[in-house]
């Protein structure tokens, strides 16, 4: 095996040999100029990173500022707002209808941007089909009554938003019932 620094002591490196006082000795002397040069590369070491650190981080302003640039160049920002609405349109679901949850169209669409969130809400087709969960009362039979209110009056005003959002176009609405 190579030895990248050499050592009289090559033999009893890496076994239980326990070194007497002249070697001991003879040990330190050895590794005084090591000493002395792990300090210098810790030192280089960290002058280095300093250096990466500025560098990653110059490196990050400028991607961010290029990218911010070319977001504007965009060819889904030319997309006309007829091309848009039917690209929307499409993102709804097929096999049922839609809820009034933020992890799917439409709503979804209304998160994305401020513009995007302004042409999905003058779409009336996204608006026409919804499906309204009804939530279970406690098995208990306790029903907190404040509750129950806030969370009905919550629930009907988000319907009557998303309907009146529809404009006259025909309605497609299903209910479910929990615990009927």
């Amino acid at each position: 095996m190579f030895e990248a620094f050499p050592s009289p002591f090559h033999d009893v490196l890496h076994t239980n040999y326990a070194a007497s006082a002249t070697e001991t000795q003879a040990i330190h002397a050895l590794l005084a100029a090591s000493f002395d040069e792990l300090s210098n590369l810790a030192e280089e070491i960290d002058s280095a990173q300093k250096t990466l650190d500025r560098l990653v981080s110059r490196h990050t302003l400028l991607k961010a500022h290029v990218d911010a640039h070319l977001a504007l160049t965009s060819p889904f920002r030319r997309l006309p707002p007829e091309i848009l609405s039917e690209i929307f349109i499409q993102c709804l679901p097929t096999d049922r209808n839609p809820t009034r949850s933020l992890t799917e169209a439409p709503l979804l669409l209304t998160m994305i941007s401020k513009d995007l969130r302004e042409l999905a809400l003058s779409i009336p087709q996204l608006w026409t089909n919804i499906h309204v969960h009804l939530p279970q009362c406690p098995s208990n039979g306790q029903v907190d009554v404040d509750e129950m209110d806030a969370l009905i009056h919550r629930r009907r005003e988000g319907i009557e938003a998303w309907l009146n959002r529809s404009r006259c176009l025909p309605l497609s609405i299903s209910v479910h019932l929990s615990g009927y």
